[in-house]
């Protein structure tokens, strides 16, 4: 199967942030907030680092889940989601942008895919690629909630793939086929210079999930082929070998680093019902993951 980028549920046009439109003299970003000196990170387990570090603080007001990469021409960006109740639910993201590492930011922009229309899906999660243009690559990955007012199809739950080519001013969305639900959180670019994203659908019915698979690009994100995974076993603290067993996918909100060999390392979020117990063997209370 192709998934082509071009699939988006919206005609793309060209998008203006705030900031551009008072004119070239105006900076990107306005030291808008007052930086809190007084609080200290603390390290509750020093080791080569002291027990305190000093800290700049900036409040950006409400926001949920806030996602940030570095662009290419060392601008940092920054994304989190938002609800609201209109006709319905909706979740919407907005973006802000920093030029001086973090210290200032621009004002929050409301993303979107079109005029008046959003860039639709939850839990964005930034990744920067440097393909050496002036902007590099830039793609979120998230999915559409089956209760929001403006999914393309109701009731069930999409994934996405985002990408942008101008730092996240402009974007294309490619909404997943109904077989997936959730992606790996960031995309990763392998030694040949392809670029891998996973994804699954979520299903309480199994213990790992359905559809399993890599999604492989060889354009720079333009088009996704996927290609069927054999899910790995697994040795727990005691030595134990079984299967992957939790109902959450082995792809859905895992992030993928890869490292100086080339091998991929996964960090997997577990259902609270799975053995799969890294550390303990004592079972997780509550009804959220572990």
């Amino acid at each position: 199967m192709n998934i082509n980028a071009s699939s988006g549920i919206f005609t793309i046009t060209a998008l203006l942030l705030v900031g551009f439109l008072t004119g070239l003299a105006a900076p990107e970003t306005s030291p808008r907030r007052r930086v809190d000196k007084s609080r200290p990170i603390r390290v509750h387990r020093p080791d080569q680092l002291p027990t305190t570090l000093p800290a700049k603080r900036i409040c950006f007001g409400p926001g949920y889940k806030p996602t940030m990469a570095r662009l290419a021409n060392g601008t940092l960006v920054m994304m989190n989601f938002y609800g609201e109740k209109t006709d319905g639910y909706h979740e919407y993201s907005k973006l802000c942008r920093s030029t001086d590492n973090g210290y200032t930011w621009s004002e929050l922009v409301r993303v979107e895919l079109s005029p008046g229309h959003d860039l639709l899906g939850r839990e964005n999660w930034l990744t920067a690629i440097d393909d050496s243009s002036p902007h590099g690559l830039l793609f979120t990955t998230n999915h559409i909630i089956r209760a929001d007012s403006q999914n393309p199809t109701p009731g069930v739950c999409r994934a996405t793939i985002n990408r942008s080519t101008d730092g996240g001013f402009t974007w294309h969305q490619t909404v997943l086929p109904a077989k997936y639900s959730h992606t790996s959180r960031n995309i990763v670019q392998m030694p040949d210079g392809s670029l891998k994203v996973g994804a699954n659908r979520y299903g309480t019915e199994h213990k790992n999930g359905i559809n399993n698979r890599w999604l492989t690009s060889t354009n720079g994100g333009l088009n996704w082929v996927e290609s069927k995974l054999k899910l790995p076993w697994y040795t727990n603290y005691q030595g134990k070998h079984m299967e992957y067993y939790s109902h959450v996918g082995f792809f859905q909100e895992s992030f993928n680093f890869v490292n100086d060999d080339g091998e991929i390392l996964q960090w997997i979020r577990l259902s609270g019902n799975s053995p799969m117990y890294a550390l303990h063997n004592d079972k997780p209370t509550g009804n959220d993951n572990v």
